[in-house]
């Protein structure tokens, strides 16, 4: 009977991660809560593509070739609320005037 007892209580001892060959189940539920949380919050954080709410915001899309200063009316969907210049560069317009540098 004693050794019984030495042999059961070697499997029993609170540092070891078994019982008798099976997981312990608080360790296992522990497992599983941080797996279930680090996916929950991987998944609440993610980043989802946002929508545009500055259409044409390079002023890239135009429906004609600036020639001179305040000229924003070209850009699609820009206009002049102001009185002040807004200006509209272009690539091939001459230097002296809207022209890139």
């Amino acid at each position: 009977m004693e050794k019984f007892r030495k042999a059961f209580a070697n499997k029993l001892k609170p540092s070891s991660p078994t019982f008798g060959g099976r997981i312990q189940p608080v360790r296992m539920v522990k497992s599983a809560l941080l797996v279930a949380s680090y996916l929950l919050l991987q998944h609440a954080f993610a980043q989802t593509p946002a929508a545009n709410l500055v259409p044409n915001g390079s002023f890239e899309v135009v429906t004609d070739k600036p020639y001179t200063y305040d000229q924003l009316k070209v850009a699609e969907g820009w206009t002049n609320v102001t009185l002040g210049l807004s200006e509209v560069f272009d690539s091939t317009a001459s230097f002296k005037t809207v022209g890139l540098p």
